[in-house]
């Protein structure tokens, strides 16, 4: 009876609810692995440079396949793509628990990167075509901070089953995390918005061209990129410096928990604020503010002090995150280009992160850490200058036209 009520409630939420609470479970997977991935590579033997090349290489297998997901999406259709790619993750994962051989955690890393790659980009247009473009701002806003308060309930749980029971048990309940989102996915009825195409967009040159073509495309393009760097630097590089510096992993899943619980407190607000005023006021903050963080970073000797580094990109990258996707949907005004233009334009993600993985791994051959923190502000720097002398009302203009 119970499992029948839950059935017929769920049945009748909204949609776009629905992918919201898909979202939300399948970040407690993704939050439990995310917390000990790099600790799991140190603790098979990588190096701390190894490490960051050997993600580098599998963003890059990424990068590959966010290229053709332009085709794979208008043949294949967004949700089964998204399936597809919760399976690809529930495998890959289960193997990973079930063995601790170097070769084997390289192939699947890069099965991962591919399903992560083909993953965001169906979840995304299926997410925006179950809501209308004037609460786009409001669902994703609502959509981040539920998977961010997946990220905050599960860092410092992962952290104590990892002390307590070791790798095995936080692969295997990450796993178990999936197939519920595959569940939810296929007893629920979120459908894609069925449109027609004159042909399958596959020329993934052409693809390229028709998005780098478009000037005012550049800006969301680096706004996604850069938060990919944050992400990748802090998710991977803090917490082995943190470690090697002799933090618990309890203490570090408790701050990767409180900065996804700032995002989850106050992303929502974010978005509904956004409404009124011009979105570059706050990605100039947030570069600018993670920033000053790295370059702080520095002057601090005490590993208990730097932990509060992982927090505080939390309240950075507030003024980011939720925001990202929906500049990118202002500026594409007809439905049928989202397929087309937002696989390239989530190669971004990849660039992001191999950024944030190779550019600090290649320091450290060289340099203290220290200058890892400095190479990714220098980064950030960057992108908030190319944001800041945007003209948003001009852009925007530019778009109308197309």
């Amino acid at each position: 009876m119970f499992p029948f009520l839950v059935r017929e409630r769920y049945h009748n939420i909204d949609a776009n609810y629905k992918l919201t609470l898909i979202r939300f479970v399948f970040s407690l997977g993704v939050a439990a692995v995310g917390t000990v991935w790099s600790l799991y590579m140190h603790h098979i033997g990588f190096s701390d440079s190894a490490i960051g090349y050997i993600t580098g290489v599998a963003v890059l297998l990424s990068l590959v396949v966010s290229l053709a997901n332009t085709p794979i999406i208008e043949f294949f259709r967004p949700r089964r793509v998204f399936v597809f790619s919760l399976l690809l993750y529930t495998v890959s994962y289960l193997l990973i628990a079930l063995s601790t051989n170097k070769i084997l955690f390289i192939v699947v890393a890069g099965v991962i990167a591919m399903a992560t790659a083909l993953r965001k980009g169906s979840f995304a247009i299926l997410f925006r075509d179950t809501t209308s473009r004037e609460l786009l701002p409001q669902r994703e806003g609502l959509m981040f901070a539920l998977a961010n308060l997946g990220w905050f309930v599960m860092p410092v749980f992962a952290g104590l089953l990892l002390v307590s029971y070791g790798f095995t048990t936080i692969f295997m309940i990450a796993t178990g995390m999936f197939v519920v989102s595959i569940l939810m996915l296929l007893f629920s009825e979120v459908m894609y918005k069925r449109k027609e195409f004159n042909h399958i967009d596959g020329n993934v040159f052409k693809n390229i061209k028709q998005y780098f073509v478009r000037p005012e495309m550049a800006y969301p393009y680096a706004v996604r990129f850069g938060m990919n760097v944050i992400n990748g630097f802090v998710v991977i590089y803090l917490p082995i410096f943190l470690f090697e510096k002799g933090i618990s992993p309890v203490y570090i899943g408790a701050m990767i928990s409180l900065m996804a619980l700032i995002h989850a407190l106050f992303e929502f607000k974010i978005g509904r604020v956004v409404e009124t005023r011009p979105l570059k006021s706050f990605f100039v903050f947030g570069f600018v503010s993670m920033a000053v963080l790295l370059v702080g970073a520095n002057f601090v000797q005490n590993a208990y002090i730097l932990m509060m580094l992982i927090p505080l990109s939390g309240v950075a990258t507030l003024f980011i995150e939720p925001l990202q996707d929906t500049f990118f949907f202002s500026l594409v005004r007809k439905s049928d280009d989202e397929e087309r233009l937002y696989p390239i334009y989530s190669t971004a993600n990849q660039f992001g992160g191999f950024v944030a993985k190779a550019l600090p791994a290649t320091v450290l051959l060289f340099a203290p850490e220290r200058f890892a923190y400095l190479s990714i502000a220098l980064v950030l720097v960057g992108i908030a200058f190319m944001i800041a002398n945007m003209k948003e009302k001009h852009i925007h203009e530019m778009a109308a036209t197309r």
